[in-house]
């Protein structure tokens, strides 16, 4: 039976365009400041509560990501705060709690203050504004999901191109690296049956203000072949 990776990871992508198609849009600076709340993290009864976030700031150079995981054998949460710009390099790696300490109420309120803290002293620098969640086409957890639509952006991700395209014009397409991709190999030394874990689109959301879009690429998997974690990356079009 295979089931989804609970990990997520959030990709933000450069839409190079095709010769003869027009920009869906373009990264202007400055974007005027917002006034709304910062995003916030917590732990309520053993359940991650993370509220605006992925977040880009408002001049469009950085985007703020909760990496959420889940373990599956006892479903307790791990969770990191990550920081990109948007060539999508990894700017800050923020550690707040594992699989085996989510049980320390102690350890819990102070990590989870801290990391509310940071998220505040983010926002307060770079006038964080969250990205908006498209909806993921179809809901069977055994299907390879591809397609994700809404604010008027499609965005399709086969395994070499995703595709993005605002308001039915022509897409943009970028080819997306090899290693989006896990490769098969044996289910244990000398093995000569492999363990394969197909990819697919699991999240998405958008900026169309500041030409963000952020992508999840997740894995299927098995009991005898797990699911590696889903992958973060951040690029703008």
């Amino acid at each position: 039976m295979h089931h989804r990776s609970t990990r997520r990871l959030l990709v933000v992508l450069v839409a190079c365009g095709t010769p003869h198609a027009q920009p869906i849009a373009h990264h202007v600076a400055p974007v005027a400041a917002p006034s709304g709340p910062a995003p916030t993290v917590a732990l309520v009864d053993g359940r991650l509560v993370i509220t605006g976030l992925p977040a880009v700031s408002a001049d469009g150079d950085e985007v703020v990501i909760a990496d959420e995981a889940h373990e599956p054998a006892r479903g307790n949460p791990a969770l990191t705060l990550v920081a990109r710009d948007r060539q999508d390099r990894e700017l800050v790696h923020r550690y707040v709690i594992g699989f085996d300490e989510s049980e320390d109420a102690t350890l819990v309120r102070t990590r989870f203050a801290d990391a509310n803290t940071w998220l505040a002293e983010q926002h307060r620098a770079l006038h964080l504004v969250p990205l908006r969640a498209l909806a993921v086409t179809g809901v069977d957890p055994d299907t390879l999901h591809h397609r994700a639509d809404g604010d008027g952006i499609s965005i399709d991700w086969q395994p070499s191109t995703l595709a993005i395209s605002r308001l039915g014009a022509a897409p943009f397409t970028h080819a997306t690296p090899t290693d989006w991709l896990v490769p098969d190999r044996p289910m244990y030394a000398g093995a000569t049956e492999l363990c394969s874990n197909p990819a697919f689109l699991d999240a998405a959301s958008v900026d169309t203000e500041r030409a963000i879009a952020v992508v999840t690429i997740s894995y299927m998997g098995s009991d005898t072949c797990w699911e590696p974690p889903s992958q973060h990356h951040v690029v703008p079009w």
